[in-house]
């Protein structure tokens, strides 16, 4: 027999401020990690909000969904319009022999595994640490499907410039290869810091279980091959938005250099009809 647990992500805003939610509906100071989510407890349903912009609902109604997003909507910091969504269901059997089945193999002292389906579990290990790694990983996941339409859009808009900037003899203004540049560094600074894509959460270090867990929900949703085209792509951006700078500084200085010819012409010019 198994019990199935779904848990359904949102990236709803760049930032939710959880320290002041917290202190206006408790009159308490929030303490935890950044990575650390707000849980509210429902009948039969939990829900997981992240300070980096994305709610987690493990089971949850829609009318649960309505009123947490209706609740929050006031401390979400650059709010998305369009929410992105990821899905991802945890199977939770009786027996390690049904999980056997399941797997067509012998699994000895393990406990939990994922297939293309989602995870499975054996109920007596199953526990909140376990249900939170889960979904601090979801989190990750559907924040990070933000940062590749970033990312995109970025990409869309290089390419666009460097098209005009071929095409003719154009000075194009700093600012505007400036402003790539910079959010190449913000998008890599979230990916560092704010969502922790490539380093492990402390929980994750502290036990083993966890550590595999967190592995391998990952792994579904193939979170490390992301990450690696995000960074190639910010590369490119970069590296070009760089190439577009240093020959804006050649044509800028070829046009002084026209105009100081010019202007000793036009000195010329005046002294000899002189």
């Amino acid at each position: 027999m198994k019990e199935e647990i779904n848990f359904e992500g949102y990236f709803v805003a760049t930032e939710i401020n959880i320290a002041k939610y917290c202190l206006e509906k408790f009159r308490t100071a929030w303490k935890k990690r950044w990575e650390e989510p707000l849980l509210l407890e429902f009948e039969n349903s939990k829900v997981y909000v992240f300070s980096f912009g994305s709610i987690v609902f493990q089971n949850a109604s829609q009318k649960v969904k309505d009123d947490v997003f209706k609740e929050f909507r006031k401390y979400f910091v650059g709010k998305k319009e369009k929410q992105d969504y990821e899905n991802f269901k945890l199977f939770v059997y009786d027996s390690k022999k049904e999980i056997e089945e399941l797997l067509k193999k012998e699994i000895g002292k393990d406990f939990f595994f994922v297939t293309e389906d989602g995870g499975v579990v054996l109920k007596d290990k199953l526990n909140n640490d376990l249900l939170e790694m889960i979904a601090f990983v979801v989190a990750q996941a559907v924040a990070l499907e933000h940062i590749e339409e970033k990312v995109d859009n970025a990409l869309d808009s290089v390419e666009e410039t460097l098209k005009k900037f071929r095409s003719s003899f154009i000075i194009l203004r700093g600012k505007k290869v400036l402003d790539y540049l910079y959010e190449v560094s913000s998008i890599k600074n979230r990916i560092l810091s704010d969502l922790m894509l490539l380093e492990k959460p402390e929980r994750a270090w502290e036990e083993e279980y966890l550590a595999r867990v967190y592995s391998q929900v990952r792994d579904y949703f193939e979170i490390s091959d992301s990450v690696r085209v995000i960074e190639n792509k910010l590369s490119y951006i970069s590296e070009t938005s760089r190439y577009v700078l240093e020959i804006l500084a050649e044509r800028r200085a070829e046009v002084l250099e026209m105009i100081i010819i010019f202007l000793i012409l036009i000195e010329i010019i005046f002294g000899i009809i002189k």
